[in-house]
């Protein structure tokens, strides 16, 4: 078994299924050499998600305040939470990513009255939940062995650097997206960013909501604009309400997804 660029993979993926092995393969961790791989994945142990569990709430998880996670398969929903009972997503994970990272750089032990849990409080962890949209599994790592690695594993260090300024990165680009581009463009790029292969099609296994909450906008308006894609033959619902979106014209709905990214159109 090779995982990365190394001669072999690391000795305790061995000990798990070979879904773990490819999400493993998938993640930017796949480039550590395999002595770092086994450092951070010894005491690792799977975890089964049921569809619509939560499985984190920030900061006040009452058994894991700080949580890490390689996702093996799936998908998950990182979500922040307002007072009010508002919601927007924050990022999607599907296998091969790696969450709870904020928390483990942040947050420290996560013990009682530690200092670092109460910067990671104050700077939105307390509202950050997380949620398995479909029956999922995950890889738990040991977050005090990844935080020492961290410091004292030069390979690690510059690995976790690259992919933290790519998630920064794409965090800016959503952020661009949200406040320029029309509801329109951002329904067609959110769709093909979650279609997976189904039967020789593209499909969407989210519901409006859903959709809107990751994109910044409402379950109404979100409707009428995949309504509209729906007459122009761009998708189809199958399964009805509770069913999924078949992409019909994935090369359409890319061509409304650019369409007015390089103009910065005012958001809807």
């Amino acid at each position: 078994m090779t995982v990365g660029t190394h001669p072999r993979g690391p000795a305790c993926l061995e000990e798990h299924p070979p879904a773990v092995a490819a999400a493993w393969a998938e993640s930017f961790l796949a480039e550590l050499p395999s002595e770092s791989a086994d450092r951070l994945l010894a005491g690792a142990r799977l975890s089964e998600l049921k569809a619509g569990e939560v499985f984190y709430r920030g900061a006040f998880h009452e058994e894991e305040p700080v949580a890490l996670g390689l996702v093996v398969d799936g998908l998950l929903r990182i979500l922040m939470r307002s007072r009010d009972g508002r919601e927007v997503t924050i990022r999607y994970a599907q296998s091969g990513a790696l969450i709870g990272l904020p928390a483990v750089l942040l947050a420290g032990s996560g013990g009682p009255g530690d200092r670092d849990l109460v910067r990671w409080r104050a700077l939105g962890g307390a509202a950050r939940d997380a949620e398995a949209l479909r029956d999922s599994v995950i890889l738990k790592l040991r977050p005090a062995r990844f935080r020492q690695a961290m410091f004292e594993d030069p390979d690690l260090s510059s690995l976790l650097a690259v992919h933290l300024a790519e998630q920064l990165q794409q965090g800016i680009d959503v952020l661009a997206a949200h406040l320029f581009l029309p509801v329109r463009n951002r329904v067609a790029s959110h769709l093909l960013d979650l279609a997976e292969p189904q039967e020789g099609y593209l499909v969407v296994r989210l519901n409006h909501r859903d959709i809107a909450a990751a994109i910044g906008s409402v379950r109404e308006v979100v409707s009428r604009v995949i309504k509209s894609m729906e007459r122009e033959g761009l998708v189809e619902r199958v399964g009805g309400a509770k069913g999924h979106l078949r992409l019909l014209d994935p090369a359409g709905l890319h061509l409304v997804a650019t369409s007015a990214s390089s103009t910065l159109a005012p958001a809807d």
